[in-house]
Order: C-alpha cells, then sequence, then structure tokens
C-alpha cells in the first residue's frame, strides 16, 4: 500500500514537472517572438513595451537556468551516492580546495601553526565586529 502510494506520488510528481517545464519553455519562445515582434516594428511608444517584455524574458530564462543547476546537481548527487572514483575524486578535490594551510598575520607573516592561525581568525573577527563607538 505505502510502496503504491509513493510510486504514485512519483508518477505525478514527474508528470507536473514535466508540465511545468514545458510551460516555462512556451513562455521563453513567446516571450522571444514578443521581442522580435516588437524591436521590428520599432515604434517609440512601444520602447517600455519592449523593456517589460526583455525584463519578463530574463525571468523566465533565470527559472530555466535554475532547473538545470538543480538538476545537474542531482546527477552529480546520484552519481556521488555510491562510492564511486567520480565521487571520491570529488570529494578529494573540495577537501584540498577548502583546505587553509596558513594565514597571514597582521604584520604580514605566513602562520601554520593551528593555534596561531585561531588566533589569527578570532583577533580579526573580534576587530571586524567590535564597535569603535560603544554606547
Amino acid at each position: 500500500m505505502v510502496l503504491g502510494n509513493i510510486h504514485m506520488c512519483g508518477n505525478l510528481l514527474n508528470t507536473w514537472n514535466i508540465k511545468k517545464r514545458e510551460a516555462y519553455r512556451k513562455e521563453i519562445v513567446n516571450r522571444r517572438k514578443k521581442l522580435n515582434l516588437s524591436t521590428i516594428a520599432g515604434i517609440p511608444s512601444s520602447w517600455k513595451d519592449i523593456r517589460s517584455i526583455e525584463e519578463k524574458l530574463d525571468e523566465a530564462l533565470i527559472v530555466e537556468e535554475r532547473y538545470w543547476c538543480q538538476r545537474a546537481k542531482v546527477e552529480w548527487m546520484n552519481s556521488g551516492d555510491r562510492n564511486s572514483v567520480f565521487f571520491y575524486a570529488k570529494a578529494s578535490t573540495r577537501k584540498v580546495r577548502n583546505r587553509m594551510s596558513g594565514l597571514f598575520d597582521e604584520i604580514g607573516r605566513w602562520i601554520e601553526s593551528k593555534q596561531e592561525m585561531e588566533r589569527i581568525i578570532s583577533a580579526y573577527y573580534s576587530k571586524l565586529f567590535t564597535s569603535i563607538n560603544p554606547r
């Protein structure tokens, strides 16, 4: 029963997703057609209309771009869920890229000691968030 409901829900969501994507594609095509017709007309009174169409087209393109970014992330997560060479390489690269091996202190010296790095970070944020004129 529960698996059947989950399967049915998945199918409904997939159908909804396809309809929604198709609606956005149609909207983008229609906005591009309107923009082309408006720019061809070249009527000065239609410049506001042209700008409005451009803004709406930009919004639709942003929505489509977000969809594809999310889709790419899902694909990566699906690939990454398995302990594959791809996932390991991505995780290792991110770990190396995010690791701080050292910091420059207040006088410009390169510091690699963990304790000194903690002191530098703490001092930086203390200074950053300390009010000059406390009331």
